[in-house]
């Protein structure tokens, strides 16, 4: 009779479906829909990675003050 050694067994890590996602990006997803995160910049390196940059804050803001306007660049 051989007993198995608890260092012998594969370790089985659950990945995320790719529907689904994992939930950091869930909440960032949710975070960008809710409007708590906008896209601060998107850069594109020369070796064609992206990096996006997002900001946002946990505080709520006060109905009618707007420091950041995140689309007025785009005009």
């Amino acid at each position: 009779m051989t007993k198995k050694n608890n260092n012998q067994k594969k370790s089985k890590t659950a990945s995320p479906s790719p529907l689904i996602g994992s939930p950091d990006s869930l909440l960032v997803i949710l975070g960008l829909l809710s409007g708590a995160l906008i896209v601060s910049s998107v850069i594109i390196k020369n070796d064609q990675t992206i990096q996006i940059v997002l900001d946002g804050s946990l505080a709520r803001s006060k109905a009618g003050t707007s420091d950041d306007t995140p689309y007025e660049l785009l005009r």
